[in-house]
């Protein structure tokens, strides 16, 4: 077998686990909004640590894996670690990027996914660069297993990964609505939670509607991400900002967007019937008018359900 061939072997066998990996994992934020069934993203999207670490340190240590036993059979580590990395990157995240652009089309700089992917995609390809780096012997060579021992052992590792990732697919539970409003509400500062009960009463708003939609979109875009906006904001002004993800000419605060849809979009707004409950037609009907996108619908109605109900247990105690 030549060099050329084995060193595409090694890096199909890469691409192979990582691909593996990430099918059991499958994260699809930011591109794609989080539901109760996407544990994953929910874990991932509460922080940029938590997101890159997702993203990034498994492509770094299967690229290190590989890279080192390539070079220590002779071939070049260098090669190996960025060829898993790149063409990881263009197939994982391209995809997220290529979905972005095709939505937003002539708006892809306002897309704060946009800006997320094209600076995870060369960092994915850097970490590559550094894993190959290793290829030559070093003092964590004792971390690495010996070539013989790590190609005996590659088959059976991918074996037990592809049953992994089946188990994890199978079994993997939707979190409960309890779950995730309450990490939202956790997050979501006690100001901005009584700015907008403030702001709903001044404009005859149904409170529990306000506040439903302000902890879904706190869920689908966090405090870190809402910061990506502030610096895109800088250089592409136009754009959805702040908690409440309206569209603004620049940059504005989590308050001012409070502010901005309770006024402009949610003004008189009231789902409740005469008897008290909600009426699930007009529900439905307000959120798609305030965010179009069917996930977003689903998850704020289940929020202001969740809300509703908590209400309800209160005055009842």
């Amino acid at each position: 077998m030549t060099d050329i061939s084995m060193t595409v072997g090694i890096v199909l066998a890469g691409l192979i686990l990582l691909r593996i990996f990430y099918k059991a994992i499958e994260i699809n934020w930011p591109i794609n909004y989080i539901t109760l069934n996407d544990s994953i993203d929910l874990i991932a999207s509460r922080s940029i640590w938590k997101y890159f670490g997702f993203t990034l340190v498994p492509v770094y240590l299967v690229a290190l894996l590989l890279a080192v036993n390539a070079g220590r059979i002779g071939l070049p580590s260098l090669v190996v670690g960025i060829s898993i990395a790149t063409i990881h990157a263009l197939t994982h995240q391209g995809r997220g990027l290529l979905g972005t652009i095709r939505r937003f089309q002539g708006r892809i700089a306002e897309a704060q996914s946009f800006w997320v992917y094209i600076t995870l995609i060369p960092a994915m390809i850097f970490s590559g660069f550094a894993a190959g780096s290793w290829g030559v012997p070093t003092r964590l060579d004792f971390m690495i297993p010996e070539p013989d021992e790590f190609f005996k052992a590659l088959w059976t590792t991918a074996l037990i990964a592809v049953f992994g990732a089946y188990l994890v697919k199978k079994y993997k539970r939707a979190q409960k609505i309890d779950d995730v409003a309450l990490i939202s509400m956790r997050e979501v500062s006690e100001n901005l939670s009584n700015l907008a009960y403030e702001r709903a009463a001044e404009y005859r708003t149904e409170h529990r509607l306000v506040q439903a939609i302000l902890y879904t979109e706190n869920l689908q875009r966090p405090r870190w991400f809402r910061r990506i906006e502030h610096i895109k904001g800088w250089f592409f002004k136009s754009g959805t900002y702040g908690i409440m993800q309206v569209k603004a000419p620049g940059p504005i605060s989590d308050e001012e967007s409070i502010e901005i849809a309770i006024r402009d979009h949610l003004a008189g707004a009231n789902v409740r019937t005469v008897d008290g409950f909600p009426d699930r037609e007009q529900l439905r009907e307000i959120l798609h008018a305030y965010n179009s996108n069917p996930k977003f619908v689903d998850a704020a109605e289940a929020m202001y359900d969740f809300l509703w109900q908590q209400e309800r247990e209160l005055y009842s105690m």
